[in-house]
């Protein structure tokens, strides 16, 4: 069959074909409710004449559309559609019934295509072998088999591997039709019901047994020779010489095609492809740990032991990562190796625990030393955000300190600043107790950096300009105020120049559309003027005659002229996949004359809409190709208002039956925390730039109307209609929980001031009582206070987190449908508080925990369930690269 151009299956618009093979034709197409790209694969007939194979499919579809995971190529939909087969011109094209897969479309090339170039370097094999083993390991626990592995079912994409064609075939062994790279059928009612390709096929399959995740595990040892050798394993003349060769031979050496493969790799592969299923590897979790464990070993003897348990590889492992490391300072750490020893050398810090890296993508979370013998990584620890501070020529994680973000090195490299809560703190290198150099400087920043002038320099905000500290402590002074006049919104990342004199920093303008618009600049520290050097990045770095600049998770380099500070050449990339953000132009990597440290990742910064029921168990709604930061229910349950994040933050809305997202505001500068009015027929946010809380009808018939002009953060509309409750920050008492009446003259009033900071405010169901975060004494909890009597009760216990992660965040306390429960966050656990009401007085039950959840982002009560953000990128360790100017052709 073949499918024009602009022909429609349901909703999708075929744009061009794609591919073929034996299980059907697949076409790039339009989702024209969602204006994306997608990946439609129209599926041969027997699969619409067949009705048990026709369920059957349905119900595979459904389970394998459950797969979250940043390696699987997602399914976005399945179903049936009548349209026109054939072109034009061709008379005897017919209306045909046609079953289709719409996915995820994936740019890049497949893992075969890349393999008529020759196998992969090591590092690559290495790295796309981890993904794929991970993303096999949680298909399997979700009880999918994918039964069809191969090269052309991996996509090589800018975020890594993307398996393909995941468990939807049951085809029919023919070994007298088909090439032997070709997706081949069985009969259903057969024992094997398989989809393979004869190539990659386990000698159970062929044998006629049942396949299970063993057999994926042999084809993945199949991929895993290919990408090393650059050939099949298995070859031979006609498909009964191959079917022949995977039965009773013992492929080639992999070690006698290349020397360079390492015995763990020739052992592990030769585990894949053990003929009894019980020899090979007990899981493709198991798998992607030694593959895992082969990259991050420096070195391995000829006469490796390969059947020792696994925690002994674990623990050699952290031996062998400790011992470059330690080899590799002790070269930095003598002059005269620094000029006889110039070799490339690439170290990976391994991290351990289930909370990843970083506060947030939008601050960067690495750092390196001015003289390369230390790095610093942010981490969050049980909800709390620090960092540690590790030297590279000692075994330990090095010493972590607590409640900070955004760290940065003195120019001797001994001390180091960091924000913390609203305040700017310094450190000793080596550990100790902090010193605050200032107070209430802004909790949500973008960069410092320490100069040799005797300044700090900041951005305190998502906006405004760059602001200095004394680095022994001080007065703020803000020293640049963006040009309005310019459409200058934020000046941000700044980064001192050697001279002591200069500074380069990022310009955001309020019609950009993304940090590749972004603008670099110079900032003369005694003239306080500044000029553009660069148009197209941020999070700028200069070292030894190069800027370094982040673009779309790159990082680029250019000549840069000290004398002039001006560019001296061309861009030219340097590393691919650093983790960036989009929404705040960060780049998460540092520089110096040495070393380069980065956070390998993506700027993919998909997002996912699940919903979780009271046990955790997560179906997905919809995966989005944008941003989201903040999700918030309307009354109906059925449509979602999102902060969608970008240079500058948008307001969207997303049409749970429809699947239609729409942009909602326009205005320049961020717009951000929607919340829906009661009856629907508005959503309510803060703008930036208007500095006001606003109203914009949904249907788009009236612009937006301002509704007060205040910098506070709309969180909760009361269930009636008639207030708004927000919080906004004053002087003397930090921030407050006000209500502005949205009917009649619309005079706010402050409902909770204290001394301490009251935020995140949630209205009950019945308009009587109110949740919110109070920062007291013994840290951030959740509070209740009775909105007649103005009693309060702590509902939280051992905190909740810290009192800027809470402002910031997208997690603010929700009530439950009834008003009974009000449930809260604590890390990556959410946890419920059952109400007693007893007339005005309130008695909280003890918290309990519902479920554990990593990486949600916001979240909101669904009915008698959640929705949940998730972001769906995952980083690896941290990548130190030392003489990196090496590889830098002049």
């Amino acid at each position: 069959m073949t499918l024009q151009s602009g022909l429609r299956l349901g909703p999708y618009e075929i744009v061009a074909p794609i591919g073929t093979g034996g299980m059907g034709e697949v076409y790039k197409a339009e989702d024209t409710r969602l204006g994306r790209p997608v990946a439609v694969k129209v599926l041969p007939a027997e699969f619409a004449e067949d009705i048990h194979l026709r369920a059957r499919l349905d119900r595979e579809a459904r389970v394998v559309a459950t797969l979250n995971h940043p390696h699987i190529c997602v399914l976005h939909d399945v179903g049936e559609a009548t349209a026109r087969s054939g072109t034009r011109k061709d008379p005897s094209a017919q209306e045909s019934r046609f079953t289709y897969l719409v996915m995820e479309y994936c740019e890049g090339e497949t893992l075969a295509e890349r393999l008529e170039r020759g196998p992969l370097p090591h590092d690559q094999l290495l790295g796309y072998g981890i993904e794929i083993s991970e993303a096999l390991a949680m298909a399997h626990r979700s009880g999918i088999i994918h039964r069809d592995l191969k090269p052309s079912n991996i996509m090589l994409t800018r975020s890594g591997a993307k398996l393909l064609d995941f468990g939807l075939a049951r085809p029919l062994l023919d070994l007298v039709e088909g090439d032997s790279t070709t997706t081949i059928r069985l009969d259903p009612t057969e024992e094997g019901r398989f989809a393979g390709t004869l190539r990659y096929m386990a000698p159970e399959v062929l044998s006629g047994k049942k396949a299970d995740s063993r057999s994926d595990i042999f084809a993945l040892g199949l991929v895993l020779y290919e990408m090393a050798g650059g050939r099949p394993a298995f070859t031979g003349e006609s498909k009964a010489d191959i079917v022949a060769s995977i039965l009773r031979d013992s492929p080639r050496p992999l070690r006698e095609i290349d020397c360079t493969v390492r015995p763990a790799l020739q052992y592990l592969v030769d585990r894949c492809l053990a003929k009894d299923p019980e020899a090979r590897w007990e899981s493709a979790h198991d798998l992607a740990e030694q593959l895992r464990w082969i990259r991050e070993s420096a070195t391995e003897p000829e006469n490796a032991v390969r059947s020792w348990p696994r925690w002994r590889f674990v623990a050699i492992t952290a031996l062998v990562v400790a011992a470059v490391a330690m080899a590799a300072a002790w070269a930095l750490a003598s002059r005269q190796a620094r000029v006889d020893d110039r070799s490339v050398v690439r170290l990976s810090v391994p991290l351990t625990g289930s909370e990843g890296v970083g506060l947030g993508h939008g601050t960067p979370t690495v750092a390196v030393s001015p003289n390369s013998d230390s790095i610093i990584y942010s981490r969050v620890e049980q909800g709390a955000p620090g960092f540690y501070v590790r030297r590279l020529d000692e075994f330990h994680a090095g010493t972590r300190i607590e409640n900070g973000w955004m760290p940065f090195f003195s120019p001797d490299g001994r001390s180091i600043g960091f924000f913390s809560g609203r305040d700017i703190k310094r450190v000793s290198a080596g550990g100790g107790v902090p010193r605050t150099l200032a107070t209430g400087v802004g909790g949500a920043g973008r960069g410092a950096t320490w100069s040799r002038d005797g300044f700090i320099y900041y951005s305190r905000s998502s906006s405004g300009g760059i602001w200095r500290v004394p680095a022994d402590g001080g007065r703020p002074e803000e020293i640049t105020v963006p040009d309005s006049s310019a459409g200058e919104n934020s000046h941000r990342w700044p980064h001192a120049l050697p001279d002591g004199e200069s500074l380069l920093f990022t310009i955001r303008t309020e019609q950009m559309t993304s940090f590749d618009e972004a603008r670099i600049a110079v900032l003369s520290l005694k003239t306080r003027q500044w000029r553009v050097i660069w148009e197209g990045g941020s999070c700028a770095r200069y070292v030894d005659g190069y800027l370094f600049f982040g673009r779309d998770a790159d990082i680029y380099t250019l000549p840069l002229d000290e004398r002039r500070w001006a560019v001296a050449g061309k861009p030219r990339k340097v590393l691919e996949g650093v983790v960036w953000s989009p929404s705040s132009g960060a780049a998460h990597f540092d520089v110096t004359d040495r070393a380069l440290v980065y956070l390998p990742g993506t700027g993919s910064r998909s997002t996912s809409l699940l919903v979780a029921d009271r046990t955790g168990r997560t179906e997905t709604l919809a995966k989005l190709d944008f941003d989201m930061v903040y999700a918030t229910v309307a009354p109906s349950q059925e449509r979602i208002a999102l902060t969608v994040g970008a240079a500058n933050d948008d307001i969207w809305t997303y049409d749970l039956p429809t699947g239609v997202a729409t942009r909602l505001s326009f205005e320049p500068g961020d717009e951000v925390y929607p919340v829906w009015s009661h009856d629907e027929t508005e959503v309510i946010y803060f703008s930036g730039q208007l500095k006001s809380i606003v109203a914009a009808p949904v249907d788009g018939a009236a612009p937006s109307r301002r509704l007060i002009a205040s910098p506070g953060r709309p969180v909760s509309v009361s269930p009636d209609g008639s207030v708004l409750a927000f919080s906004r920050q004053a002087p003397e008492t930090g921030h407050d929980i006000w209500f502005l009446p949205l009917t009649g003259n619309g005079v706010p009033r402050p409902v909770v001031r204290t001394p301490h900071n009251e935020f995140m405010p949630s209205i009950s169901p019945d308009g009587k009582w109110l949740a919110y975060y109070s920062d007291h004494d013994k840290g951030t909890e959740v509070q209740i206070q009775s909105l007649e009597s103005g009693k309060r009760w702590q509902v939280s216990a051992e905190g909740v987190g810290t009192f800027w992660g809470r402002l910031w965040g997208g997690r603010p306390p929700r009530w439950s449908a009834d008003g009974t429960e009000v449930y809260y966050w604590r890390g990556n656990d959410l946890y419920f508080v059952e109400m007693e009401r007893r007339g005005e007085s309130l008695k909280p039950a003890t918290p309990r925990l519902l479920f554990t959840i990593e990486g949600i982002r916001s979240f909101d009560v669904f009915g008698d369930r959640f929705l949940l953000v998730k972001s769906n990128e995952e980083v690896g360790p941290v990548n130190v690269v030392l003489n990196w100017s090496e590889e830098l052709d002049d």
